[in-house]
């Protein structure tokens, strides 16, 4: 299973307009789930330990939210927000 992590350089804000990754002088706005699927990439967890994470806190089917995490990180990589480790 593939292992997720942020790219050096790139991080997380948030302000009154919501969430932001910056990442080489990019700003990419993101909401609260992406935020969190992006915070727990710390090249430790996989796909599946981050989609029990947020079945557990958004208190939804790990296998639904499987799908959404997967294409998600797919296009933080695409991005090079994130890349597998």
């Amino acid at each position: 299973m593939k292992i997720y992590k942020k790219v050096l350089g790139a991080v997380i804000f948030k302000n009154e307009s919501g969430f932001f990754v910056i990442n080489s002088g990019e700003i990419f706005q993101v909401n609260e789930v992406g935020a969190r699927i992006f915070d727990l990439c710390d090249g430790k967890r996989n796909i599946i330990e981050i989609s029990n994470i947020l079945s557990q806190f958004y208190q939804m089917d790990s296998k639904e939210i499987f799908e959404y995490i997967e294409e998600y990180l797919i296009d933080l990589d695409a991005e090079g927000i994130v890349k597998v480790v």
